[in-house]
């Protein structure tokens, strides 16, 4: 028997497959060499997205802990709400050092505590403060005012709002109308500033822009 975790990990290592392996490992290798020929120097940066394709379930691990929200969190998740103040300290909310005004508060899961500590500047990365959250966000078009404007198609809304897989492609490609022919956020970015910021060569080739541990991606 295998746990969720443990399905979720071996699916993903067999998906990269012996191609992308290959690939991947070819890229990283030709991203070392460069770095180690010293000519990258302290101007060597990655943008790393780890993206779960809805695999997080977010309002169980950003939790509003002030009392009046963290109560309709536990109506909402039950027997999955994360306590505040419960008998095992282990299971409790860790909370963030944030005050989102008018008394709202906020923590994550407890078995996240390296990035508590990278949030508020604390444990190993005191005074180093490495991690920020952008909650709240979707693929919208336009903002929907309410029910009703959405029911009466008074405004504009992404392809197939209500379909997983259409809402994983649409993150990828930061188009919610949809496209006919893929083309990732991440790679446009890479079109635009290979010319002027990919200068560095290793072999007579220009080190990758970007590559994925997870094969080919809509991303790219």
């Amino acid at each position: 028997m295998r746990s969720r975790r443990q399905f979720i990990g071996e699916a993903s290592c067999a998906a990269v497959g012996s191609t992308s392996v290959i690939s991947t490992l070819l890229n990283l290798t030709m991203a070392n060499h460069a770095a180690a020929q010293g000519g990258m120097g302290d101007q060597r940066k990655a943008l790393v997205c780890v993206f779960l394709s809805g695999g997080c379930d977010t309002f169980n691990f950003l939790i509003p802990r002030d009392s009046t929200r963290h109560a309709e969190y536990v109506a909402s998740r039950s027997g999955l709400a994360i306590p505040l103040n419960g008998a095992n300290p282990a299971k409790n909310l860790i909370p963030l050092n944030f005050d989102g005004g008018g008394g709202r508060q906020y923590g994550i899961h407890p078995s996240c505590p390296k990035l508590a500590e990278m949030f508020n500047g604390t444990g190993s990365f005191v005074g180093k403060k490495r991690v920020s959250f952008l909650a709240n966000v979707g693929t919208l078009i336009e903002p929907i005012p309410n029910k009703q404007a959405y029911l009466n198609n008074a405004i504009a809304i992404p392809k197939a709002l209500f379909s997983h897989r259409d809402q994983i492609e649409q993150w990828q490609t930061s188009v919610p109308q949809g496209m006919s022919v893929l083309s990732g956020w991440g790679g446009r970015a890479a079109d635009v500033i290979h010319s002027t910021l990919n200068t560095e060569q290793t072999g007579g080739f220009y080190m990758p822009m970007n590559f994925s541990l997870a094969g080919n991606s809509a991303f790219q």
